[in-house]
């Protein structure tokens, strides 16, 4: 029995792969043909209702996904509508020109709101990845030291060689989002759905989808097709380990790592490495991949018995930047943004992939800053996300050196009323040339199109807060003896 199912199956992906294969070479699929394709598949559901179809599409092949046949359709579909070499993976790189200015004025871009620093932070302290705040709190395990911080404001001060803007305008990237759509009512159409009226949805598109490998350490596979971004994660259900059951500290305690566990850097990229070959996913829009060690600064800070107390993450996330016409991309922090692979120490296999991007953009010429006293005062103040001291009594003041900047494209959100894209600026990236104890950034960014820096406020000159004047009611005003 298991045998005709699994002969079955690969007949099933044979003629779906034939069929999207015979069209890898058009430019522009023919519509009879979708149209014909279709039908064939829904004619092998309907005849199979109750058979579920093993899925190999692209990178997809390496997974063992249990998929209800409407998926196939839905993801075929897609295939044919957009063309099959834009779906689901990033594959070749491409970037149409329009026209000058074509995004509108770049004012409304996100910033990440600067809170006063201390206890360490710098100026890209809140744009540290996710990975660093769940390192710090992983389990309930706090991760700092017992002693209250002195508060630290920070000097910038460049220190590094003359340099120059030689061009007034520059390159403007934004992503193209989506990978394609397929119409609610085409797809629901193929499951017996009688709890709600289908047909009620007008002009709906399915949006998301997620499919999930049904074994041990399993990875489910979240596609979103408006965004045009997919994400591989764990199977939660079938992603335990004996840590996981843990219910009282003790147990926690128990399967706490030692630094010593954590394999080395090299040790973690071949490994993460080879699941993106496996799985087919290219790095060839990819710079050379980074292990953020973030949890090392916290930890190296610490006294021996703070040591004795902090919560070793059991994961280590690699980097792999972003290149986009070749130059790599940064976040508002200044850290190297990209896709990120996390690799679980516990069982020594990769456990997540995400920002899986689609990699069409368009490019669009801005006008830039070239006055480079402008561009070093704005480096000078922290960069981009501009630092607020602190203005309470006692706070001490840290010199943080600046170094000769390099140019490279920051990733920022612009805001189109109530609709965010991402959108790559050419910025100067200012790397860190010293700094004391204590500083978390690694670099400072100031981004060289004169909309974005219009937009942004000046630094603030914060004063005490005066205290309130007291009103004491006279009943409690005591005579004078």
């Amino acid at each position: 029995m298991n045998d005709n199912r699994e002969q079955f199956e690969d007949e099933q992906t044979e003629l779906l792969m034939a069929k999207l294969r015979s069209i890898q070479s058009q430019e522009k699929p023919d519509p009879k043909f979708a149209l014909r394709l279709r039908a064939q598949l829904s004619g092998h559901m309907a005849r199979e209702e109750k058979q579920l179809l093993t899925q190999n599409f692209n990178f997809m092949s390496r997974f063992k996904f249990a998929i209800a046949g409407a998926v196939i359709a839905a993801v075929a579909l897609i295939a044919v509508l957009s063309g099959s070499d834009k779906v689901l993976l990033p594959g070749k790189q491409e970037i149409a020109l329009a026209g000058e200015g074509a995004f509108g004025a770049l004012t409304k871009v996100s910033v990440s709101a600067k809170g006063q620093g201390g206890g360490g932070g710098g100026p890209a302290d809140a744009a540290l990845p996710a990975a660093l705040e769940a390192e710090r709190s992983s389990a309930g395990f706090g991760g700092g030291s017992s002693i209250m911080p002195v508060p630290t404001n920070y000097k910038f001060v460049y220190a590094g060689e003359d340099f120059g803007i030689d061009q007034d305008k520059m390159e403007v990237y934004r992503r193209v989002k989506g990978f394609g759509s397929v119409d609610f009512n085409e797809f629901i159409s193929q499951f017996a759905v009688q709890i709600f009226d289908a047909g009620k949805f007008g002009q709906s598109k399915l949006e998301y989808f997620r499919v999930a490998e049904d074994r041990d350490f399993g990875y489910g596979l979240n596609v979103d097709l408006k965004e045009g971004t997919i994400n591989i994660s764990e199977n939660w259900e079938r992603w335990q380990t004996p840590d996981r059951q843990c219910q009282t500290p003790e147990c926690y305690e128990q399967y706490r790592l030692r630094p010593e566990q954590i394999p080395a850097d090299e040790a973690v990229i071949a490994a993460t490495n080879a699941f993106l070959d496996e799985y087919g996913i290219g790095r060839e829009n990819f710079g050379e991949p980074m292990v953020q060690n973030y949890w090392k600064l916290d930890y190296e800070r610490l006294s021996s018995s703070d040591k004795m107390s902090y919560y070793i993450p059991d994961v280590v996330s690699v980097v792999y930047p972003l290149k986009v016409a070749g130059a790599e991309i940064y976040d508002e922090g200044g850290n190297k943004n990209g896709m990120f692979v996390t690799y679980s120490v516990r069982v020594n296999r990769v456990s997540s992939v995400s920002e899986l991007t689609n990699q069409r953009y368009e490019a669009s010429a801005y006008d830039v800053e070239t006055d480079v006293s402008r561009i070093k005062a704005i480096a000078e103040r922290g960069g981009f996300r501009t630092w607020y001291p602190y203005s309470e009594p006692g706070a001490k003041t840290e010199i943080v050196e600046l170094n000769t900047p390099f140019r490279g494209l920051v990733r920022l959100w612009h805001d189109l009323g109530g609709k965010w894209e991402d959108i790559f600026v050419p910025s100067l990236i200012f790397p860190i040339k010293s700094a004391a104890d204590g500083f978390y950034g690694s670099s400072v960014i100031v981004p060289l199109v004169k909309d974005v820096l219009d937009s942004q406020p000046e630094a603030p000159i914060i004063k005490p807060m005066p205290l309130p004047g007291l009103d004491i009611p006279e009943a409690e005003v005591r005579p004078n003896n």
